[in-house]
C-alpha cells in the first residue's frame, strides 16, 4: 500500500460516521434560496453543491441543510415536500415513481385547502353585525 492509498483510506475512515447520518443531494437542492443565484428568468440557479439530506430527520433535527450558509429545511427550500420524512431509497426508477406519487399527494392536499374569498368573508361579517345591531336596538326599545 503506498502513501496515497493510505491517505485515501484514512479519509474514508474519518468521514464514514458522517455518511451514515446524511448524504449529499442534487437536483433543485444544489442551491438554496440564500446562497443560490438567479438566472435571467428569475428562477433559482443551482450553483451550490454543499447541500445534504439526513437519513433520519427526527434525530438530526433537519431534513435538508446547506453547509455554505447553514440554513435548513423550509428556511431555504419552500418547495420541499418531504420535510421530516425518511429519504426514498432504491433504484432510480423506483425513487422517481415514489417521488411522483409524493408530489401528486402534496398537490391534492394543496387543492383541498382553499382559503375563503376575503370579500365574501367581509360580507358575511357585515351581515352578522347588522343582525346583532338589530337585536340590540330591539332590546333597548323594550
Amino acid at each position: 500500500m503506498n502513501s496515497l492509498q493510505a491517505a485515501m483510506r484514512d479519509r474514508v475512515a474519518r468521514t464514514w460516521p458522517e455518511r451514515k447520518l446524511y448524504y449529499k443531494v442534487g437536483s433543485v437542492f444544489k442551491g438554496c434560496d440564500h446562497c443560490g443565484e438567479l438566472d435571467e428568468e428569475g428562477k433559482k440557479f443551482t450553483t451550490g453543491t454543499n447541500v445534504y439530506r439526513s437519513y433520519k430527520p427526527w434525530d438530526m433535527k433537519w431534513t435538508y441543510k446547506c453547509w455554505d450558509c447553514g440554513s435548513t429545511d423550509l428556511q431555504c427550500w419552500a418547495d420541499a415536500i418531504d420535510i421530516g420524512m425518511e429519504p426514498i431509497l432504491g433504484a432510480r426508477e423506483v425513487v422517481r415513481k415514489k417521488k411522483l406519487m409524493l408530489r401528486q399527494m402534496s398537490l391534492d392536499q394543496k387543492a383541498k385547502v382553499v382559503s375563503p374569498d376575503k370579500a365574501m368573508l367581509i360580507a358575511q361579517l357585515e351581515q352578522k353585525l347588522a343582525k346583532l345591531e338589530a337585536m340590540v336596538s330591539k332590546e333597548k326599545g323594550n
